[in-house]
């Protein structure tokens, strides 16, 4: 099953369009570890306006090495005569970070605009913007690449179209009448995740049992939740009811997006759950949890930085599970400073641990959380006694 969702760059790359052979131009590495030195370019944060570009103006390459990048993840750098074997990953469907020996290159598509008028990007997934070349002797360089066609491919095959936009709370305007609508979606929904636990091989689910009359029409600066909530409540056949919370009764719909990180729902068809094996778990505790070692719940305002927020609090629980130390890590230092992600305009969890694994993560006292785009350099790390850093990730 495909799911779409929107990028925090307008990329869209699927795997077979990048799997093949490619072409990679290296500038020359140097020892650093600042994180300004180190961007190849590109802003803290990043931007999507300008990132297909930061960094052209002063790449110079000294060096060209070549990746097959094959289906398996299985990554070869082939650099002269030597052969050096690795892994590969996408990045979502944005970039694709190489890993071979001690040596890490990161690197998203390129994208652009068929004219200055159009509003949709067009992504080249067999070209990419500058990138970030690291090893473990602390060098850093920059590099770009490109795809060498293989037989029968064309560059056409590797443009991909900028994904439609989709948002959770609510769409920017929604007509709600008996065939599609918001409401039903999420009475659907609840409806699915109730009977989902009965369903059986072959017995097939009603989706579409649940329906709203009197449909109206929501726009993205509707602010009047306690009437969602009045047609949400009226919903028969559901196991939740709505709240409007005080603390949101400013926001518009168009915000709450904004605050989501405005990604897609998924669809979860029935026939994939209904075929799944049920395992025996007999052995294991009839209750268990870690909310124990859970910090509290954080607001991140009108700030879409739902990526950090979630990737802090889950290193602090796996903090204190392994080594029963409680620390808040500060969310706001990777959004000040990490060149891989959008800061405030989004990101991903992949990129924030692997800026953690190259630079750090601090406390939240050293760089408390803003909820805005700030300076990098809010926080002195090198006053601190104690950093963090990721290993391992995926």
């Amino acid at each position: 099953m495909l799911s779409i969702s929107q990028a925090d760059i307008p990329v869209h790359c699927l795997k077979h369009q990048v799997v093949g052979l490619w072409k990679a131009e290296v500038t020359k590495p140097n020892v650093t570890n600042d994180i300004r030195a180190a961007s190849c370019g590109h802003k803290n944060p990043d931007r999507p306006k300008t990132s297909r570009v930061d960094g052209l103006d002063h790449f110079k390459p000294v060096s060209t090495v070549k990746f097959l990048l094959m289906e398996n993840s299985t990554a070869i750098k082939i650099d002269g005569d030597k052969n050096t074997t690795g892994t590969w990953t996408l990045i979502y469907d944005e970039g694709f970070d190489i890993v071979v020996g001690d040596e890490r290159y990161t690197n998203f598509f390129y994208y652009y605009k068929k004219s200055a008028g159009d509003k949709k990007y067009l992504s080249d997934c067999g070209k990419t913007t500058v990138g970030w070349y690291s090893n473990n002797k602390s060098e850093r360089a920059c590099w770009k690449g490109h795809k060498i066609l293989a037989e029968g491919e064309t560059e056409e095959d590797l443009i991909g179209e900028q994904t439609k936009q989709k948002y959770v709370v609510q769409p920017k305007y929604t007509i709600k009448d008996s065939s599609s609508s918001f409401l039903q979606e999420q009475a659907s929904t609840s409806h699915f995740k109730k009977k989902r636990h009965s369903l059986r091989a072959n017995q097939p689910l009603d989706v579409n049992s649940t329906h709203i009359n009197n449909g109206v029409k929501y726009h993205s600066n509707f602010t009047n939740h306690s009437e969602i909530v009045h047609q949400l409540n009226q919903i028969d056949n559901k196991s939740w009811t709505a709240k409007a919370y005080t603390h949101y009764e400013s926001k518009t719909l168009g915000e709450l997006n904004e605050m989501a990180g405005r990604k897609g729902t998924r669809k979860i068809r029935a026939s994939v759950l209904s075929n799944l094996n049920m395992e025996d778990v007999s052995d294991l505790p009839k209750e268990f949890d870690w909310e124990s070692s859970l910090g509290g719940l954080k607001n991140q305002l009108r700030c879409g930085s739902c990526y950090a927020v979630a990737t802090m609090q889950m290193l602090e629980a796996r903090l204190k599970i392994k080594y029963n130390e409680t620390v808040t890590l500060s969310p706001q230092h990777a959004i000040d400073c990490s060149y891989y992600t959008q800061g405030c305009g989004g990101g991903f969890p992949y990129l924030i641990e692997l800026f953690a694994s190259q630079y750090e993560l601090v406390p939240e006292s050293c760089s408390p959380y803003q909820a805005v785009n700030g300076q990098c350099s809010s926080c002195n790390v090198s006053s601190l006694d104690k950093v963090y850093k990721t290993t391992s990730f995926k």
